[in-house]
């Protein structure tokens, strides 16, 4: 599966491109391939709804995570992760 060509880029943000239309394992390599950027609604769980999967690596550190909102919250949960 090429996942490039199945990823749509909607936008840029903190952590760089954003993109949407890619799904679990598919959007992980996304990532690891750019090594930064966003895909939204990556997982999806019935009792939590959509979640992101993010990643940016900056200098000496790479940041990885996921975001989900709840009904009154949005939860970021990261790892940092030195490069080597």
């Amino acid at each position: 599966m090429n996942t490039k060509n199945s990823a749509k880029k909607i936008g840029h943000g903190e952590f760089g491109d954003i993109y949407s239309g890619v799904k679990g394992d598919a959007a992980i390599q996304l990532l690891l391939r750019l090594k930064a950027g966003e895909v939204r609604g990556a997982f999806v769980r019935s009792d939590i709804g959509g979640i992101d999967l993010i990643s940016d690596e900056n200098g000496q550190k790479s940041v990885v995570g996921l975001c989900y909102k709840d009904k009154s919250k949005i939860w970021l949960v990261t790892s940092y992760i030195p490069i080597k």
